[in-house]
């Protein structure tokens, strides 16, 4: 499952806000929190790589697999390293 913007088509592997003019159920405004919160915790956690392995910003993955992989393992770097 994927998160994105409203840019992105809707599809069954992302999760993307509700329209603006949807706002108006109390349930969809709480959906559109959360995930615009969880959407700027993944970011930062994205930005704190980059600054840490400059490498990442190069990095062009095509298949999913292997991106999966890769962010895994440069988390595992990340906490690793603030540990010691």
């Amino acid at each position: 499952m994927f998160i994105g913007d409203s840019a992105y088509s809707l599809e069954m592997i992302f999760m993307k806000p509700y329209p603006d003019r949807a706002d108006n159920c109390d349930r969809i405004r709480k959906y559109n929190k959360k995930l615009s919160a969880t959407r700027v915790v993944i970011d930062n956690g994205n930005a704190l790589l980059k600054n840490k392995w400059r490498r990442l910003m190069k990095l062009n993955v095509i298949r999913m697999d292997r991106a999966r992989l890769i962010v895994r393992a440069f988390t595992t770097m990340l906490l690793a390293s603030e540990r010691l």
